[in-house]
């Protein structure tokens, strides 16, 4: 009777350990999963498990900052930004969340001079001056992006 008891008392106490590294384990199973779409350029399947690897673990600033780099991927800039931001919160030395939030502004940027300058009349005289911003910040864009590289 006593040795059937300390069992399952050694059990129970195993049992804690079992349970989070089986956690663990899907985990990393998720996120080889989450890059590998990534890589391949399934966003979408990114996006989901990204998000569900974020859910999951909600201070790892490491997480956030590739869930935002595949709300970018995907054109969801305001989203991408709010989760550099968030991976800046976690991890303020993060310089490569810093540097893919700058190039997310400068995005929103462009696109909303571009949109400035499609909704303006040809005589208007702002128009020549939001044209050659748009310019500008596309340039500044291209410099931005054709030496940054996703980890």
């Amino acid at each position: 009777m006593m040795t059937g008891l300390l069992l399952i008392l050694l059990l129970g106490a195993c049992m804690p350990q079992m349970v989070r590294k089986a956690a663990n384990d899907d985990l990393f199973e998720l996120e080889t999963a989450a890059e590998a779409a990534y890589r391949k350029g399934d966003y979408p399947t990114a996006l989901a498990d990204y998000e569900r690897l974020v859910q999951a673990a909600p201070g790892n600033a490491l997480l956030r900052f590739r869930l935002g780099n595949t709300c970018a991927r995907l054109g969801r800039l305001d989203q991408a930004a709010a989760h550099y931001e968030k991976a800046l919160t976690l991890d303020p030395d993060l310089a490569r969340a810093r540097y893919n939030l700058g190039v997310v502004r400068l995005r929103q940027a462009h696109v909303d001079f571009f949109r400035l300058v499609d909704s303006l009349p040809e005589q208007h005289p702002l128009k020549p001056l939001a044209r050659a911003q748009a310019e500008r910040l596309r340039r500044l864009l291209e410099s931005a992006t054709s030496h940054a590289k996703r980890d």
